[in-house]
């Protein structure tokens, strides 16, 4: 394995996000020193550019359209969502004393997904691209967190311990059924989930399943069953890397 092109290793880095046409890299970072930044990369790690997105910017998300990155940042003692658009550098912040982070907009570019502290707990939001139509999608006292949207732009994926440890849940966008997703009982705990194009699910598990290649079906109402397929091949690659006791499973729905 070679070096990684232009790595700070005295920094902490986290939330690297794809370009649409996956030739950059968002991602936050602490080089520099000082509070936390945005920085844009090629795929390569070559060419980073550091934006002008304000204080303790995170989380960044590419709009569909790749011409937009929306992210979290301190603003008067909150966290709020912000857009920044890379032809010209100019920034606009859509939420005001939400406390909100983790935005991810929808495949259409339409709406932007969120999670915000208005109750006190975390819950999950939505509001147009605009910063307008707010809409507060679930409600319970357990941690919402890491929303993410469906290929099809109908659903949200999300993680929350309302059950006691970190699940996933699905919900739709304009708030109704709500569902819990059916695992394996050998796993205790889901959470960090994206959704691929072609619908399936990549997360990390928090449990017992071993560190290796997981694919997962799941038929509603029947619980999901794992196929465990130790090597990669070309029609099933390798989607599952070993991190501490976090392992990584794929799964379709």
């Amino acid at each position: 394995m070679g070096s990684i092109a232009n790595a700070d290793l005295r920094a902490f880095e986290s939330s690297p996000a794809w370009s649409p046409d996956g030739k950059q890299i968002a991602f936050s970072s602490t080089r520099g020193g000082g509070e936390t930044s945005l920085y844009v990369m090629n795929a390569d790690g070559g060419k980073v550019e550091k934006l002008e997105a304000g204080g303790d910017a995170q989380s960044p998300a590419w709009s569909p359209d790749g011409k937009e990155i929306a992210y979290a940042a301190a603003h008067e003692g909150f966290f709020e969502i912000h857009v920044l658009t890379l032809k010209d550098g100019k920034v606009r912040r859509l939420t005001e004393g939400l406390h909100a982070i983790s935005p991810t907009w929808s495949p259409d570019g339409k709406q932007i997904a969120f999670i915000a502290y208005v109750h006190g707990s975390p819950e999950v939001y939505v509001m147009n691209d605009k910063g307008k139509k707010l809409q507060r999608l679930t409600r319970d006292s357990a941690a919402d967190a890491d929303p993410v949207w469906s290929p099809d732009g109908k659903r949200l994926l999300f993680t929350s311990d309302r059950g006691g440890a970190p699940w996933l849940y699905t919900v739709r966008a304009d708030g109704s059924a709500l569902n819990r997703l059916p695992l394996p009982t050998r796993i205790t705990g889901a959470h960090q989930a994206d959704w691929s194009r072609d619908g399936r699910i990549i997360f990390s598990l928090w449990g017992q399943a071993p560190a290796s290649p997981a694919k997962m079906s799941a038929d509603a109402p029947a619980p999901a069953t794992l196929v465990y397929s130790p090597t990669p091949t070309p029609t099933e690659p390798a989607m599952a890397v070993n991190a501490g006791i976090f392992d990584y499973a794929l799964c379709t729905f």
